[in-house]
């Protein structure tokens, strides 16, 4: 009399339905090394059955129907598995799509894309043992990576026309659930923020639109007229922001470079120098001998070198900020005088500042050419 192979337990009891793991069969009467080995998943056979001990078989799991449960028998030198005594394989359902990243991009591809979702396949040791297919439209998404139990990343192809294409995933030719859609569009801008700015540059401004790319994937150039913008950044798929360079003019032309295409934006920018604004004079008046040191104080006063006259007499500036010029007053002729500062040829409204007592004696002709002078304003 020879006893009956006896199942116990399987490793793993469930499985992706792609196939191609090892199960593991455990239980007793699995005879020896010598002997002839099979085993059954359902109606299919699980390939490469070998004895391990008189305890374990191993094979490799056959393709199933997704979502099925099936016995699984064991045949020793022709003696099966007591029917009672099956055990039942679950084959996983198939995978399912969560979440794309992006879920949108230009129409000339070329982004990776990050699918995730859940049943991607078989894994070894943390490697993953099944082949991905992935189909964005009717066209491959290349070099498809399964990179955990629940992501893959693929490069986007170029789509054939703008609109949104359903996304689909094949797993050792298993379908998933459920498709994602992927929206394909043309860059498209809608705005440059300042779109002003001055002639000096090495300031910030921000381009918005859509579709523009994937950040760290898409290179991307900024011209402002015939100059390039510095360190431009695609912080999104909807802004792309850039250092200004120093320039002149106005309407300037935009244009955005991703990936090499030059896309005419429709956006322009303008260099403009703003008319100093002077609110304050602090003090008012001085000695006609000059010598006092005067604080202005107001707006648009750094955009230049400022030159600061009074009535004709220039004010020596000693510090300048945007809003604040600290200057000492040379000597003028006694009275009210004009008093106006000058960036890049824009003069501000001139302000009264009163030059006390006389000029000395030895003077009387360096005031007369000052007087001259501030008639001119």
């Amino acid at each position: 009399y020879r006893m009956l192979p006896q199942l116990i337990s399987l490793q793993p009891d469930h499985g992706f339905a792609g196939g191609g793991s090892t199960l593991t069969i455990n239980g007793y009467a699995f005879g020896d090394e010598y002997s002839r080995v099979e085993v059954r998943v359902g109606n299919n056979n699980c390939a490469n059955a070998v004895f391990v001990t008189s305890n374990t078989l191993e094979c490799t799991l056959p393709r199933g129907v997704p979502g099925t449960s099936v016995p699984v028998t064991v045949k020793v030198d022709g003696a099966n598995s007591p029917a009672p005594n099956t055990l039942m394989f679950q084959y996983d359902a198939p995978p399912a799509l969560t979440l794309l990243t992006p879920d949108q991009g230009p129409l000339s591809g070329g982004g990776l894309l990050e699918i995730e979702g859940s049943g991607f396949g078989n894994f070894t040791d943390g490697w993953a043992m099944s082949t991905p297919m992935v189909l964005v439209g009717n066209k491959l998404c290349t070099n498809p990576i399964i990179t955990d139990e629940t992501h893959i990343v693929c490069t986007v192809p170029a789509g054939a026309a703008c609109g949104s294409v359903p996304l689909r995933v094949y797993l050792d030719g298993i379908q998933a659930s459920n498709t994602l859609n992927y929206t394909y569009g043309q860059p498209a801008f809608t705005a440059i923020t300042p779109n002003t700015g001055l002639p000096a540059g090495g300031y910030s401004v921000s381009i918005a639109g859509d579709f523009l790319g994937t950040p760290g994937q898409t290179r991307v150039a900024v011209r402002i007229g015939t100059q390039y913008c510095a360190t431009p950044v695609l912080v999104s798929a909807e802004e792309i922001i850039c250092t200004m360079p120093a320039g002149t003019g106005s309407n300037l032309p935009v244009t955005v470079y991703l990936n090499g295409q030059a896309t005419v934006t429709g956006l322009s920018f303008s260099y403009v120098i703003p008319q100093p604004v002077v609110i304050g004079v602090s003090p008012a008046q001085g000695p006609a001998t000059g010598g006092t040191t005067i604080t202005l104080s107001g707006s648009n006063l750094d955009s230049g070198t400022a030159s600061v006259t009074i009535g004709g007499s220039p004010c020596a500036v000693q510090s300048q900020t945007q809003n604040q010029i600290v200057c000492m007053t040379g000597s003028g002729n006694p009275g009210v005088q004009p008093l106006s500062v000058t960036l890049l040829g824009r003069r501000s409204v001139p302000r009264p500042f009163e030059y006390t007592g006389a000029l000395p004696l030895d003077g009387l002709f360096r005031g007369s050419s000052v007087r001259e002078s501030g008639s001119l304003q």
